[in-house]
């Protein structure tokens, strides 16, 4: 029942804009090396974030395999006069797409291809998209207990995440936890600070109730 809870509640609300997505784009912004940062969008779908980023001072490519997304995406980026790129690739080969790009930030919110198994040799690969010193952004929306939901998207362990990527060359910079309803809301930006995020592991323990997993790692020079 909570899992069929959560999939409707998502897929009700959709990709509407929270004040939660508003507040995660400016804090990743706020950790890139330069002030206006080149930003590789992966799954980008309608551009949610893509035009998110933009809009707080990035340069912004975005792609997804679905063609129909993209279109939606270039219609919404017509309208409002945007600059981002958009183009239909597919995620599992970021280096035949980009392999002669450099990113400041490479974005990942909730990559199906991620959804029940991590694929370490297809994130080194976007780990290797970084420019020196460049960030990768890997959110994931997970109650941490290690099962596959019936929507065939696993809750990674707190632990399974942290030991994937110290297996890449990367150094994890930061792990947060934020959600769109209850502690956002309430706490607003400082829901990215250490307190909130043992508080969000401790009520998703309790509750079982998955939040969004965001996970930093900084490329190794």
């Amino acid at each position: 029942m909570r899992d069929l809870l959560v999939q409707y509640l998502v897929s009700k609300k959709g990709f509407s804009y929270y004040p939660s997505d508003k507040y995660l784009i400016k804090k990743i912004l706020t950790s890139a090396q330069t002030r206006k940062p080149d930003v590789l969008d992966v799954g980008c779908g309608n551009g949610h974030y893509s035009f998110l980023f933009e809009k707080y001072g990035a340069t912004v490519t975005g792609f997804d395999i679905n063609d129909s997304l993209i279109e939606n995406a270039l219609q919404i980026k017509e309208k409002n006069n945007s600059a981002v790129t958009f183009m239909v690739a597919d995620a599992r080969f970021p280096d035949v797409h980009f392999g002669n790009n450099q990113y400041d930030l490479v974005f990942m919110s909730g990559l199906s291809l991620f959804g029940t198994s991590f694929d370490s040799a297809l994130m080194k690969k976007y780990v290797s998209l970084l420019s020196p010193r460049g960030k990768l952004v890997f959110t994931h929306n997970s109650n941490l207990d290690g099962t596959i939901r019936s929507s065939q998207w696993k809750n990674y362990t707190f632990e399974e995440i942290i030991s994937k990527f110290e297996e890449l060359p990367c150094d994890i910079e930061s792990i947060y936890f934020y959600d769109r309803h209850i502690a956002q809301k309430l706490f607003h930006s400082l829901v990215f600070t250490r307190p909130l995020k043992f508080f969000h592991i401790f009520l998703t323990r309790i509750t079982k109730i998955p939040f969004n997993i965001v996970l930093t790692v900084v490329r190794r020079e």
